[in-house]
């Protein structure tokens, strides 16, 4: 409210919400922080130790296949979604639910103590909050100029 107050009094236009300002404000930084985290990834998964393996695999060089192959997928979805590919937009949104899906039925079928239970809801909540979050700050991009997607 008192923001709003001040932008009145300073007369400061506010710009519209285009497709193409969503694109460049929420769609390209949210394409290469995923390059960036899946390079990362990738490299942190040949070299570190790993510390927090996948919930129900217990073999250390299964953990590092998974682990690169999920970098790979971050980095062709951060592609995809830097050149507006709705596949990749629609992958997003898979690939929040499944890491949703796949570490909660972990922490829930495979406890090993107390704050499994914590470990298996907290990723619903703030995942799908995130999730929810990415979907409206990029829709406008991703959907047709008659409403459908």
């Amino acid at each position: 409210m008192f923001i709003s107050r001040i932008i009145c009094k300073l007369k400061i236009k506010r710009k519209p919400y285009t497709p193409e300002r969503a694109y460049r404000t929420s769609v390209r930084p949210l394409a290469v922080f995923f390059v960036a985290g899946g390079i990362f990834l990738f490299f942190g998964s040949l070299s570190l130790p790993i510390t927090m393996p996948i919930p129900f695999i217990k073999t250390e060089s299964i953990n590092r296949i998974i682990m690169a192959l999920t970098s790979l997928i971050l980095i062709l979805i951060g592609t995809g979604l830097f050149f507006k590919s709705k596949v990749a937009w629609y992958g997003l949104f898979l690939y929040i639910a499944g890491g949703t899906l796949f570490i909660s039925a972990g922490f829930i079928l495979f406890p090993s103590d107390q704050t499994d239970l914590l470990c298996s809801i907290m990723p619903i909540i703030l995942d799908t909050s995130i999730g929810i979050g990415i979907y409206f700050a990029t829709k406008l991009v991703f959907v047709n100029k008659d409403g459908k997607s």
